[in-house]
């Protein structure tokens, strides 16, 4: 576990166990994988809502360093990254089914397709 998961962990309000390593910690927030930039997609959204206001309903909740509104088959959705996974998870957890701008969005992380290794022949 990189030295910024433990800091963010750190930050949080958990309770704390002196025979609890800090990596089992990391249960009550998910998985932390370097801390890396997590992808939320949000469905649902009212015509009104612009990247300016989806900003600032999340970033209640960490740093927000991506937003893209966009237009989907009559429907409007969001993509944002947050810097923190711990942070994308707490917004996730309490803005899904929540109201925005009159309707209850939908939120959901994006998990990205790994490509399998290429595994090399030996010569």
């Amino acid at each position: 576990m990189s030295l910024a998961c433990k800091l963010c962990i750190r930050s949080l309000s958990l309770p704390t166990y002196p025979n609890r390593p800090l990596s089992k910690l990391s249960s009550w927030v998910g998985p932390l994988k370097g801390c890396a930039k997590v992808k939320i997609r949000v469905e649902n959204l009212s015509d009104r809502v612009t990247g300016e206001i989806l900003k600032d309903a999340f970033s209640d909740f960490g740093e927000v360093t991506h937003v893209e509104v966009q237009e989907e088959q009559n429907n409007k959705i969001g993509i944002l990254k947050m810097r923190y996974n711990q942070d994308a998870k707490a917004a996730i957890n309490i803005i899904n089914g929540s109201p925005l701008e009159g309707n209850l969005v939908k939120v959901f992380p994006i998990y990205e397709k790994r490509r399998p290794k290429r595994s090399r022949s030996k010569r």
